[in-house]
């Protein structure tokens, strides 16, 4: 696979957004996210988890799936219910009983003796008072197994390192949920399960098995044997109803007539050299001038070499705040998502990134294994400004040390943590955003890097240009 992008995509109209949640869905498929399951509110709920089954639409090429009944005959519509379900890129957690022979370098190729198996190494965490640890794992190709004569060597560093022990794939599945008669709101449910022990907290399992999930009621939804899994969180809406979805970006109205959103996600799929990241993004213009929603859910840089789940979400909600954080409730219009004091916040603010703190990482008193609600920053400066990105009257910051005339801007990627404001969390630097970052100059839908990245918040003052990307590489954005 590669990354695939829906550009220019029309909204429909001022108040209807679910046909890009709907586009969104057929992008990270054609991305390579596997879809699972779904229902359209008319037929039989489908779980074969075969691509052309899809009741959203199942063209072998997803991106020509068309809408509505995109299935033919009565489907998903404007005014039916529906869900879908799809299962992204995973990680791969390898228990260790010995400190690695050499120092292994994160980011370099791994390979086990004997299978094959390579990934890219996300980083390894060792504790000398215990004798014991883990490395994090981005497989590519093949499959590690726990034999312990089959050792793991990095290609640069010729580190060594042997499993000791059960290894743990994570599985990373959404679900969307619509409800019936509603193109504003919606749901999305997120997982990050042990493929294992924690196989029936996976939405696809849960639709497979649960009575109370129907062609109309999402899983986790509500009803016999359906309720939100513990371990899952409720990126948009609550768990355990179909009631109490919120807008899908935060905007009941407002998103303007003729107006257009860029998708885009990366790459979902691992193969040789390659590591699936699965990051995808809604920049949506709006009827403001110079002002975008949407949502994101984006890999993460910089994060703890432990750390299984290296993605957040960012979304708009307005009824929950760091104090007060909820896993199976977050709703509320915050109105216009991409801005930044969205993201810049304090502990009387909501929050508006969502993600594990330290998922997997069980047996400690307090419970570590925790979703949170994260803030996002920039490096601040001491010269006047409030980010260091942003210079105003000594002009933009470039790179100086290049042979160019006119040197490249400098980007500086964001920066997620979490003071840990709610009982039973903890204080926490996340990582750095991998496909968001800023710059000091830029307008919104203005393009970077011959149009891989877009702007999606204007550059002020003292507010920095704020990009996203994959972009397609090719097209001119269009509000």
């Amino acid at each position: 696979m590669a990354d695939a992008f829906a550009t220019n995509f029309a909204i429909p109209g001022d108040t209807n957004f679910f046909q890009v949640i709907w586009k969104l869905t057929r992008t990270l498929k054609a991305a390579g996210w596997i879809y699972k399951c779904s229902g359209d509110g008319n037929t039989v709920k489908e779980t074969t988890g075969v691509a052309t089954a899809d009741l959203w639409g199942g063209n072998v090429n997803p991106l020509t799936d068309t809408y509505p009944n995109p299935k033919g005959g009565t489907g998903l519509s404007d005014t039916s219910a529906g869900w879908w379900v799809a299962s992204g890129p995973k990680t791969v957690k390898i228990p260790l009983n010995a400190n690695p022979t050499g120092t292994l370098l994160r980011g370099e190729i791994v390979t086990q003796a004997v299978t094959g198996a390579t990934g890219e190494l996300f980083g390894y965490v060792w504790d000398t008072v215990s004798s014991s640890g883990w490395a994090i794992i981005g497989p590519q190709t093949g499959t590690f197994n726990n034999t312990t004569a089959n050792t793991i060597t990095g290609a640069l560093s010729l580190a060594t390192f042997a499993p000791t022990g059960t290894i743990v794939t994570f599985n990373r599945e959404i679900m969307i949920g619509k409800p019936a008669s509603d193109t504003v709101d919606g749901t999305i449910y997120y997982v990050c399960a042990n493929a294992a022990t924690e196989s029936t907290s996976l939405f696809s399992s849960i639709a497979s098995s649960a009575s109370g999930c129907t062609t109309t009621v999402w899983p986790g939804g509500g009803g016999t044997g359906n309720s939100l899994p513990s371990i899952a969180i409720a990126i948009r809406g609550a768990g355990g109803n179909i009631t109490g979805s919120d807008t899908w970006v935060g905007l009941a109205s407002g998103l303007g007539t003729g107006t257009h959103a860029q998708i885009g996600c990366s790459n979902a799929t691992a193969s040789s050299g390659i590591t699936a990241d699965g990051s995808f993004y809604i920049a949506s213009s709006t009827a403001t001038p110079n002002a975008m929603t949407g949502l994101a859910f984006t890999r993460l840089d910089d994060t703890e070499p432990g750390d299984a789940d290296p993605y957040v979400w960012f979304i708009s909600q307005a009824n929950n705040l760091f104090s007060g954080y909820s896993a199976t409730n977050n709703t509320g219009s915050n109105g216009i998502l991409w801005s930044l004091s969205n993201f810049i916040s304090g502990t009387a603010t909501p929050y508006d990134i969502i993600g594990y703190q330290a998922r997997g990482v069980d047996g400690y008193t307090p419970n570590r294994d925790v979703s949170f609600g994260f803030g996002g920053t920039f490096e601040l400066d001491n010269f006047g400004n409030t980010y260091a990105i942003v210079a105003v009257s000594n002009g933009s910051i470039r790179m100086i040390n290049t042979p160019a005339i006119t040197a490249q801007l400098v980007r500086e990627k964001m920066l997620v943590y979490t003071g840990g404001q709610s009982s039973g969390t903890f204080k926490q630097i996340k990582g750095r955003t991998r496909w968001i970052q800023a710059t000091s100059q830029g307008n919104c839908l203005d393009t970077f890097d011959t149009k891989t990245w877009i702007g999606i918040i204007q550059a002020k003052t003292n507010v920095p240009c704020l990009m996203i990307g994959p972009y397609d590489g090719s097209s001119t954005p269009q509000t």
